[in-house]
């Protein structure tokens, strides 16, 4: 797994065709766009950390 550091209006590229934009920080979740090309699909998941759903 690569853990990342980002603040709030940077960007990480994935590849050629993923930007992952970190847009807002909060204390409890951080709200992230995702640019991508046409012909990629991106599906939403949640995950837990500690027990709790993230």
């Amino acid at each position: 797994m690569l853990v990342v550091t980002r603040k709030s209006g940077e960007s990480l590229l994935i590849g050629n065709d993923i930007e992952l934009t970190v847009k807002e920080i909060n204390s409890n979740h951080i709200k992230l766009c995702v640019n991508n090309s046409e012909n990629i699909t991106v599906d939403k998941w949640k995950s837990s950390i500690n027990g709790k759903v993230a």
